[in-house]
């Protein structure tokens, strides 16, 4: 069976922004949560435009999920993503502007 968004407890509508590596988001030697959300806004949101995906629905997710994966090979399996809301958007002064992105005919408009 596929995960839903509930079974990462997410309410949507959430942003899902992809990261790289793991570790940028759960580095080992962060004291507190403090700390560690700091060092992760600086590492995954450091050049000033990023690439987050809308999803309101399984679906979207399902959509975001393979646009991520088109790209991976077989060295690199996992997927490592995190996910916020507007709000926590708004919170720390991230604007929102749609652009239409990617090569996934469904993906490309979220």
């Amino acid at each position: 069976m596929l995960p839903t968004l509930d079974s990462f407890g997410l309410k949507s509508p959430v942003y899902i922004r992809k990261i790289d590596k793991a570790r940028h988001w759960n580095p080992e030697d962060c004291a507190s949560q403090e700390e560690r959300a700091e060092r992760a806004a600086k590492d995954i949101f450091s050049n000033g435009i990023n690439s987050l995906y809308l999803v309101k629905s399984n679906d979207d997710f399902y959509a975001m999920v393979a646009a991520i994966s088109a790209r991976r090979n077989p060295k690199q399996q996992d997927i490592h993503f995190i996910w916020m809301t507007d709000e926590e958007l708004k919170e720390v002064g991230i604007e929102v502007e749609a652009v239409v992105e990617g090569d996934c005919l469904q993906a490309k408009y979220l």
